[in-house]
């Protein structure tokens, strides 16, 4: 997004731990957003965009201040606000026209950023993702990640070897399955209003292990839940509020579920 804007990026830091936050060295992201932002700015039109990036002093493409000296800036800029991907192109337009200023987009414009795979964004996605190199201690996690893996892997594999069901060679590969089924949710569900009838919200949820088998997601491999519900208790408590008492059957007796809490319990 800072790259479409050609506007810096700024994070602030707590005490200095910003990148913390992110277990990322940020050495090599940082060096190749200083040249995308003076590619893309050098290859533009004329400007005050071009001159302030290409100019003979090379402007970094992220900056990290500390609270003080971003309540500094911010004083002295004027603050424009978009809530809407619609306005994006406006606040691109304005944002060199009111100098020095900050664009400041909701979350809302963020998650509804139009990528087109495949297109300029996505490619720039994939680059600056090939460039974050995380820290020792995120490389272990994953390490020992993997080594759990294997082990679910193969009782995934034993589980549903008489069923018939092809085993795969990697042992440490998983399918995941954002699985919205926590209890805010289901209040959504039952307090929203429809104009076109009652909500369909959590139509499948319960016999979401139907739906995958239906559409060929073998369980040879483990199947991570991504929820909140992630405790046993939790999802026994889950399985519990449906009107069918067998609906979630299969997505526990055939798949192989891991969760967050799962992996937490034998890595930490």
């Amino acid at each position: 997004v800072g790259s479409e804007l050609g506007a810096q990026v700024v994070f602030v830091s707590n005490n200095g731990h910003v990148w913390d936050l992110w277990e990322m060295d940020n050495s090599k992201l940082s060096q190749f957003a200083d040249s995308v932002f003076r590619d893309n700015a050098c290859d533009g039109p004329p400007g005050i965009q071009r001159k302030f990036w290409c100019g003979q002093t090379r402007m970094p493409a992220i900056s990290i201040l500390d609270k003080n000296d971003f309540d500094v800036a911010r004083s002295l800029r004027k603050t424009l606000r978009i809530e809407n991907a619609a306005e994006f192109e406006s606040l691109r337009n304005n944002l060199w026209l009111h100098q020095p200023s900050i664009a400041h987009l909701s979350c809302g414009v963020l998650s509804n950023f139009p990528i087109v795979e495949p297109g300029v964004e996505w490619e720039l996605f994939w680059t600056i993702w090939d460039k974050v190199e995380f820290k020792q201690d995120i490389q272990k996690t994953k390490q020992k990640i993997e080594e759990r893996m294997i082990l679910y892997g193969a009782g995934a594999r034993e589980k549903t070897r008489h069923m018939g069901f092809i085993s795969f060679p990697n042992n440490t590969a998983f399918n995941v399955l954002h699985l919205r089924m926590e209890p805010d949710w289901r209040i959504f569900c039952e307090l929203t209003l429809h104009a076109s009838g009652p909500p369909n919200c959590m139509n499948n949820t319960f016999e979401v292990g139907n739906v995958l088998l239906s559409e060929g997601i073998t369980p040879s491999i483990p199947l991570c839940l991504a929820t909140t519900v992630s405790t046993k208790k939790t999802l026994e408590q889950w399985r519990g509020q449906s009107s069918a008492p067998f609906a979630a059957d299969n997505l526990f007796n055939i798949y192989t579920i891991i969760t967050h809490e799962m992996l937490a319990e034998t890595i930490f």
